[in-house]
């Protein structure tokens, strides 16, 4: 029962007068007869078929075979229509202009593809089974009130979701796939690289149905260093990058060594996936030969998240120097990023972090974890390839 004087939706109204009608009118079958009649105009389309089959074997294709939700389709497809393109125009442009639409439903659909948001959202407020009070994350912080009788009674406060809204009845109702409950490091990571990397609705319909599946490498499954280790020397074998086992802690241990040995292994390794595979490998082999009394204390989620971001960050920075002057790079050699740099990073303020620094972040989740450590000892090294610096 609601309880509150002014309306919840932050119009500064009473709720009597504001949103409680439109709340208590709304019947979502009215628009998933509106998505049912533009489904059914794609569907007769010759050219829909290849593009649905482009796009799933594009980002949900697992070792040959289509590792597919049948509940997760009907998003994938949502997310399609405002995205694909044919013959330089989206299907539902295709679909607003093809004959037949009555009129006093084209401007729905026309306001769809005009005023659609896809974005990260946090939960600001819900009335169960009615709706709920988004914030978009990675367009200054806006307000949505969102009609939503399902997801609405399960999803707290707090808590985040990644969907695409579009307009209905002077409100917003969440369209294609979406996703309650969504890892805040997800989250940090998508609103930190937003400028960098432009989301799709089929891409975040991957994450939310199995972050694992969308990068399974960048989601390695934690293993004991010795694990580690061995896995490093076994691909090292089957890479023909010589090494013997009762070299490598003097290659770890020894930073010339270390610089040495991988500029002899990028020699050998042919493509940037192998030379990715190896970086990964190297990085988790390293715990093997450093481990000591701080670092038997694993990295939580939030500082591992932030290492990763920092490591993005400062190779860009590295990779556009290297674009901006490439004849005086060279490719596979290993570039150590400075501990000045590093310090640089960690030291700044985040929005992302409520306007606190890497570090503090860090220091706080370390504590909760009753981990020690007060060091921040992070080794970001990498090699440039000729196609990362734009050599021919």
């Amino acid at each position: 029962m609601i309880t509150f004087k002014k309306c919840w939706c932050q119009s500064g109204k009473s709720y009597d007068n504001c949103c409680k009608q439109i709340e208590q009118n709304y019947n979502p079958k009215l628009a998933r007869a509106l998505i049912s009649k533009f489904g059914a105009y794609l569907t007769a389309q010759p050219w829909f078929a290849d593009i649905v089959k482009t796009e799933i074997d594009k980002y949900y294709l697992d070792n040959g075979e289509v590792d597919l939700d049948v509940h997760v389709f009907g998003a994938v497809i949502e997310n399609l229509i405002f995205e694909s393109d044919v013959y330089g125009k989206t299907p539902l442009q295709l679909f607003i202009e093809s004959p037949g639409v009555p009129e006093y439903e084209l401007a729905t659909y026309k306001d769809w593809l005009a005023n659609n948001v896809l974005s990260a959202f946090e939960v600001v407020d819900t009335v169960k089974g009615r709706a709920i009070l988004l914030k978009d994350l990675l367009h200054n912080d806006k307000i949505y009130y969102v009609l939503e009788n399902t997801v609405s009674i399960s999803i707290e406060k707090g808590s985040f979701i990644c969907c695409r809204l579009v307009p209905f009845l002077g409100k917003h109702i969440i369209l294609g796939g979406f996703s309650a409950g969504v890892a805040e490091q997800f989250i940090y990571t998508l609103v930190r690289n937003q400028d960098n990397n432009p989301i799709r609705g089929i891409q975040l319909t991957r994450v939310m149905y199995g972050i694992n599946h969308l990068n399974k490498k960048s989601d390695k499954q934690k293993i004991s260093p010795k694990k580690a280790k061995d896995l490093f020397l076994s691909y090292c074998q089957e890479k023909k990058i010589n090494v013997k086992e009762n070299e490598l802690e003097s290659i770890f241990t020894n930073e010339d060594k270390a610089e040495k040995f991988i500029e002899k292994a990028l020699a050998i390794l042919e493509t940037n996936t192998d030379k990715q595979t190896f970086f990964e490998l190297w990085q988790n082999a390293r715990t093997f030969y450093t481990n000591d009394a701080n670092t038997n204390f694993k990295q939580g989620p939030i500082e591992e998240m932030l290492v990763k971001q920092m490591m993005i960050e400062l190779q860009q920075d590295i990779l556009a120097n290297a674009n901006n002057s490439s004849k005086s790079q060279t490719p596979n050699k290993v570039y150590k990023i400075s501990d000045i740099k590093i310090d640089q990073w960690l030291s700044k303020k985040q929005k992302e972090l409520n306007y606190k620094t890497a570090k503090q972040a860090i220091l706080e989740e370390r504590k909760l974890l009753n981990n020690p450590r007060k060091d921040f000892s992070y080794k970001v090294t990498f090699s440039l390839t000729k196609e990362s610096t734009g050599d021919m």
